[in-house]
């Protein structure tokens, strides 16, 4: 499914951002909200966060999510 960022805000999370919305082709909404966590080396931990998809019928799933945001080095 191709997204395409329709907002960011919130603090910044490394190179993204702690709120970011998507909207689909289909035209189902994709909203992703981040708590960051500690800092590791090259890194840092999502403490907690929430993917919140809404469908054509205003029905939204909600997935909490957890891990880690990392670059990769070259």
């Amino acid at each position: 499914m191709a997204l395409e960022q329709t907002r960011s805000g919130g603090d910044i999370f490394g190179q993204f951002n702690t709120e970011m919305s998507y909207s689909a082709r289909d035209g189902r909404q994709l909203a992703v909200s981040l708590v960051p966590g500690d800092e590791l080396d090259g890194g840092q931990r999502i403490q907690s966060g929430l993917i919140t998809v809404t469908d054509r019928e205003g029905w939204d799933t909600k997935l909490p999510v957890l891990g880690v945001r990392a670059c990769q080095p070259e």
